[in-house]
């Protein structure tokens, strides 16, 4: 809705804004309560003179333009902050609640009365959800939490009425209250543990969670269900912790080591509970192992990750430098063969002026002979040895013209002997030597390696930090389970039953869901 004025969202809601408005969005009379009618009229009535007495920036404002989704009773109420509110409150009843609390009902770490506690928002969902059905609501195997008509369909779909009706209930706001403090980070809860006992939940950090505190509060029970709440919360976190070490476990038994042999010396049984829990309906049954394996069954031997880095050498490998023991092959410089002229080396390739096939006809033509050496012939001894005695004739028939003493001819000639290919030549030349380049019918030799001395990573354009991260969002959105920071990472590996599409516990196991799509309503506002 389009407003003249600054929208108020959660991030700015104070303490003192919270009080007023969780004393208006609670005390709905039920149906069946006596006198059901005169209830209703007395609550319309309160409620009205409440909202007229909230500060100016919790109403609703005239130069408001557009409609609004709330009813007669709370349409004095700010419509944008009421809608945020009924978000991220539709937002963990639906699925982040269920999220956490899905495998510890299935794999019955609770006892029958925390279980019965917690599942209080299964049929909460009937309130803005047409479609519901009471029947597919619970857990597999589970039957279904039967309230009557107490959360029936709100034809409205007023949010406000909604959280009314959900802040009258006590064991509801129990559930919620528990299921948020075992599924929010500890830090988001309180500074210190003493201080959470002492103070009741006083001070935590999360707007959200103080918001259904101050609801808690509110109720017949007040500090005394609050602390059962925050209880319970806390011992749904230590058993969901649990249940994770419990499936880093499996998925270690499952998993092949570096040399391809599973490692299935470990018991693959649950973890055993102290005696504290002793209250539990029945023990985790046990994992097995023959399924397990079966069910994420790999190549033999496990194909090395590149994402994890380079492929190490074997360990019997001889090292060459103390870096070697690390497994990486030394640092070498790449051979860079190249005909570029040496005064066009460091000039840009799009800069260096178009290269062209060097011209057959010069090699070939009246300037050269049959006896040119070309780049693409191959060179024999013979042919080599033929060229030197060759050069030595043309030689003693120059100093025939130019006598010189005999003396200096015989020393000057045998040293030169010492270094020609002929010297070190000598003996039976075999069938392959006979031959000449005239001769040669072998093919051209391999063309000549050009490299470019540009060519090289450093000179590669440098990444933004938007590149870079955009590039392993996509390496991660592939490989979802190789993500270590995902909040559940360890629901791939769990063997429990699908949840029901229609159900709170839906979201587990669905990698899509977000459980910290409202996390940023609990930072300070400005």
């Amino acid at each position: 809705m389009p407003s003249f004025l600054p929208k108020i969202d959660v991030r700015r809601l104070h303490n003192h804004d919270m009080k007023k408005l969780v004393r208006i969005l609670r005390d709905v009379p039920a149906p069946t309560e006596v006198r059901y009618k005169r209830k209703l009229a007395k609550y319309r009535e309160s409620t009205k003179e409440e909202i007229q007495r909230l500060p100016s920036r919790l109403r609703f404002s005239r130069l408001s333009l557009g409609s609004t989704n709330l009813c007669s009773i709370h349409k004095g109420l700010n419509q944008h902050l009421v809608n945020e509110l009924f978000e991220w409150l539709q937002h963990e009843i639906e699925g982040a609640i269920g999220k956490f609390l899905y495998p510890l009902i299935m794999s019955d770490r609770l006892t029958e009365e925390q279980e019965l506690k917690i599942r209080q928002l299964e049929p909460v969902l009937q309130m803005w959800r047409s479609n519901f059905n009471l029947e597919t609501s619970a857990p597999p195997g589970r039957e279904p939490i039967r309230c009557g008509s107490k959360w029936h369909y709100q034809e409205d779909q007023c949010p406000a009425c909604i959280m009314a009706r959900i802040g009258s209930d006590e064991g509801v706001l129990l559930a919620l209250f528990a299921g948020m403090v075992g599924r929010f980070k500890t830090k988001t809860l309180t500074t210190m543990d003493t201080l959470r006992i002492i103070a009741g939940w006083d001070k935590p950090k999360s707007k959200r969670l103080r918001f259904v505190r101050y609801w808690v509060k509110k109720t017949t029970g007040g500090t005394d269900t609050l602390f059962e709440a925050g209880d319970l919360g806390t011992e749904l976190k230590c058993l969901r912790f649990e249940w994770k070490r419990e499936q880093r476990r499996l998925r270690h038994v499952t998993m092949p080591d570096a040399s391809g042999q599973r490692n299935e010396e470990e018991n693959p049984q649950t973890v055993i509970i102290g005696p504290d829990r002793q209250g539990r309906r029945s023990r985790p049954a046990p994992v097995d192992a023959t399924r397990v394996q079966q069910l994420y069954e790999l190549p033999t031997p496990y194909p090395h990750d590149p994402k994890l880095g380079p492929d190490p050498r074997p360990r019997d490998a001889k090292c060459l430098s103390p870096v070697g023991q690390l497994g990486f092959e030394m640092p070498s410089m790449r051979e860079r063969v190249s005909v570029i002229p040496y005064d066009q080396l460091d000039v840009h390739p799009a800069l260096r002026p178009s290269e062209q096939q060097p011209d057959r006809t010069l090699s070939n033509g009246s300037t050269g002979s049959d006896d040119t050496i070309k780049p693409e012939d191959s060179v024999s001894v013979v042919a080599v040895a033929a060229l030197c005695v060759k050069h030595l004739d043309d030689q003693q028939a120059e100093n025939e013209r130019c006598p010189v003493p005999s003396h200096i001819f015989n020393a000057s000639r045998s040293s030169h002997r010492l270094h020609t290919p002929d010297a070190r030549c000598a003996g039976t030349p075999s069938l392959v030597s006979t031959h000449t380049i005239l001769s040669y019918d072998g093919g051209p030799s391999s063309p000549t390696t050009l490299n470019d001395p540009l060519d090289n990573p450093i000179y590669n354009a440098i990444e933004t930090e938007e590149q870079r991260l955009e590039k392993y969002r996509r390496l991660l959105a592939s490989h979802p389970e190789s993500d270590p920071y995902s909040e559940d990472a360890e629901d791939d590996v769990t063997m429990l039953p699908t949840p029901r599409p229609q159900s709170m516990y839906s979201a587990f196991g669905n990698m899509r869901f977000d459980g910290a799509k409202f996390d940023v309503f609990d930072e300070e506002g400005d």
